[in-house]
């Protein structure tokens, strides 16, 4: 009895000493390539909060509000381009940002509130339309009113500043949630998964999914037939460039950091596909353009832009989706790789 259990013994020492396998390689470096954006949120929360404060007691300009807030909009893009764990599993996404908002509930919803004097403190109990990056932005934004004026300040402020006390709170929390995430998917078995196999299987499910659904981001605004600037994201702060290029930034370093290693032990083709697909896309998305996607796509030439993208991003969806997915042996849906 005792050799056997010496035997039990030996074994588990060795296999807590066994190198990690490539797959829990790729896991763990997509963990620690994400794990960052969490923390980069969490100050811009804390800096567009503080920013808020500032500008609605005349200590800062709007000029610097809205920068501190595209800061924050642009790290909760990052997050929302891999959304694996708790923004996943509770829901999160909308209390980042609303969208798509094809009835203009975010502006409805913040009028309708400023017109009853509800109480601005009391966002957790409100419509996510309200407590996300996209109130703030029709604050921010919106043409409708001029926050220069003090008279518009002393009515939207309020608002604004529990917005960013609301989001400064849920990022804290969101980040936390994702460190004990991260902690549990790091090692196997666990309560969650049995194996890496259904890490890989669940993490390639999503971003195969939010890969489809960064080309709908362009097409909502076209699904009529004719262009509907108000269907873009971020349309009233011109920044739907800058939001399409973080999120395809976010899925390109998942790509080179964990998925790329892995293809490339089997298809070397495919891996220089898929580089040169994101290539293309990043350089032709810029963050920074001399016009807003808003104003571009009601010409041919921005329509001609859109159609051009949305053809690289159909081509990294089919890439994904049909020769990634074989490699990886992960059973994907109809609806995650048809590619409508």
């Amino acid at each position: 009895m005792r050799h056997f259990l010496l035997i039990l013994l030996s074994f588990a020492a060795l296999t807590a000493c066994a190198p990690p396998t490539p797959e829990q390689n790729a896991i763990n470096a997509m963990i620690n390539t994400m794990t960052p954006y969490y923390a980069q949120w969490h100050e811009a929360s804390a800096s567009f909060s503080e920013a808020s404060n500032n500008f609605c007691n005349d200590k800062s300009t709007l000029a610097d509000v809205r920068n501190s807030w595209q800061q924050s909009m642009l790290a909760a893009t990052g997050i929302q381009a891999f959304p694996v764990g708790p923004v996943n599993d509770n829901g999160y996404a909308t209390q980042m940002t609303y969208w798509p908002d094809p009835k203009n509930l975010v502006a409805f919803q913040i009028e309708s509130r400023l017109k009853s004097n509800t109480s601005p403190s009391a966002l957790a109990d409100s419509s996510v339309a309200l407590r996300g990056l996209t109130a703030a932005e029709y604050i921010l934004f919106d043409t409708g009113h001029d926050l220069k004026q003090p008279e518009m300040r002393q009515r939207y402020c309020p608002l604004l500043t529990a917005i960013g006390a609301y989001q400064l709170t849920f990022s804290a929390r969101v980040e936390k949630e994702w460190q004990q995430f991260a902690r549990l998917t790091k090692n196997f078995p666990n309560e969650r998964y049995a194996n890496e196999q259904e890490v890989i299987t669940e993490f390639f499910r999503v971003q195969v999914t939010l890969l489809d659904s960064i080309g709908k981001r362009l097409q909502e605004p076209l699904k009529s037939g004719r262009v509907q600037i108000y269907q873009l994201e971020y349309w009233r702060s011109g920044q739907t460039k800058a939001g399409l290029h973080a999120a395809i930034k976010t899925d390109e370093a998942l790509w080179q950091n964990g998925w790329r290693t892995l293809a490339a032990a089997q298809d070397e083709d495919l891996v220089t596909s898929i580089d040169q697909t994101y290539t293309s896309l990043l350089n032709n998305i810029l963050p920074v353009s001399l016009q807003p996607l808003s104003v571009s796509i009601t010409t041919a030439e921005g329509l001609a832009w859109v159609r051009n993208r949305q053809s690289e991003l159909h081509i990294l969806d089919i890439l994904y989706g049909r020769e990634l997915a074989k490699i990886l042996g992960v059973q994907l849906g109809f609806n995650a790789n048809d590619g409508d």
